[in-house]
């Protein structure tokens, strides 16, 4: 998995116009993607596993970033760091309880159905 995050990471930089700065983060992009792939199935699923890692298995590839999330989330004395991940839902769709849990419990993110037309209040959900 280390050879498709490089290779993931060196690709987004690539796709980065050269006449502007930016930051990247493809950690979070690809735990990010980790979340739909979660919620998705058929080829959608497929192709984002494809994206994400060719030839890794679904749950090899959740498994990966669920550890790499709980390995982030743990403090020693040399370092600490935080990934803040949610995904943001239109109320529309609606949310099944059990994909919500599984993607807080493997990812340590926040899953949350919003009003996409109430801008400010959906810019205040925690």
């Amino acid at each position: 998995m280390l050879a498709a995050e490089t290779d993931f990471g060196l690709e987004m930089l690539r796709q980065a116009p050269l006449t502007h700065s930016c930051v990247i983060s493809p950690i979070s992009v690809l735990m990010a993607l980790t979340m739909v792939q979660m919620g998705s199935k058929g080829r959608t699923k497929m192709q984002i596993n494809n994206a994400i890692a060719k030839d890794v298995s679904d749950d090899d590839i959740v498994n990966h970033f669920s550890d790499l999330s709980t390995k982030i989330g743990k403090e020693s004395e040399e370092l600490y760091s935080r990934i803040a991940n949610g995904l943001f839902v239109s109320e529309k769709y609606g949310l099944k309880e059990e994909y919500r849990k599984s993607v807080e419990q493997k990812l340590a993110a926040s899953v949350k159905a919003v009003n996409f037309g109430e801008a400010r209040k959906s810019a205040k959900v925690r």
